[in-house]
């Protein structure tokens, strides 16, 4: 067995995997395509990546304190969604960058865009309907505001899309931060004072809807 780091291999996902993977994988088309469609090659090379994160023999870096002279050696980790200690890592980097280099001093507000139930199959099984889903918040957002403030109104939006939810379960929604206002023409910061939840959303299924009919009858 390739050598783990101690601390890895107390992580419950990768305990879960390395017992029980294998037999997913042989069972997977009889038990599940049926309802969740043909297994991803992705899905594979994700895990896979994942289950070797933090092994030496992918690489490491050897790092050495230039006062004492004390070294370590520091194997690469995947980087790969799956991994919840690669990905909190970079959520802590990426907010850090955010704050430094994009976000202005403005109230911001999270908003949460989900897809109905109903609506979710038709992205599990054409991943491509995806693709516009940011797009068509960020529509919605833009239409909430020049409809609220004027024409010219451009507020700031921030979206990250996420195929799951609570228990991995496949559940695409969006995160996003937006700017409580927008600038005009001129750049001029012009506030909203809250956002009417219901309406951004009726705006949003305005916009998804479409997407979706369309999809379907490709």
């Amino acid at each position: 067995m390739a050598y783990r780091p101690r601390s890895f291999t107390k992580s419950p996902l990768y305990r879960l995997l390395q017992d029980h993977w294998e037999s997913f994988l042989g069972v997977y088309e009889e038990e599940f395509q049926h309802t969740f469609g043909a297994l991803r090659s992705v899905t594979e090379r994700v895990v896979e990546k994942f289950m070797d994160c933090g092994n030496p023999l992918g690489g490491f870096a050897r790092i050495r304190c230039p006062d004492c002279g004390y070294e370590r050696l520091l194997a690469f980790s995947c980087k790969c969604t799956l991994c919840p200690s690669c990905q909190a890592r970079r959520a802590q980097e990426w907010a850090i960058w955010l704050c430094e280099h994009r976000l202005e001093r403005v109230p911001h507000h999270h908003v949460v865009f989900t897809i109905p139930k109903m609506l979710r199959p038709y992205f599990r099984f054409d991943r491509s309907l995806l693709n516009d889903l940011s797009r068509a918040a960020n529509r919605a957002v833009l239409t909430y505001c020049q409809g609220l403030l004027g024409e010219d109104i451009r507020p700031g939006v921030i979206i990250v899309r996420q195929t799951f939810g609570e228990g991995a379960r496949f559940h695409p929604h969006l995160h996003a931060l937006m700017t409580g206002g927008g600038w005009d023409a001129e750049g001029v910061w012009r506030p909203i004072f809250g956002w009417d939840r219901p309406v951004l959303r009726e705006l949003f299924e305005a916009e998804v809807l479409p997407q979706v009919e369309a999809g379907s009858c490709s």
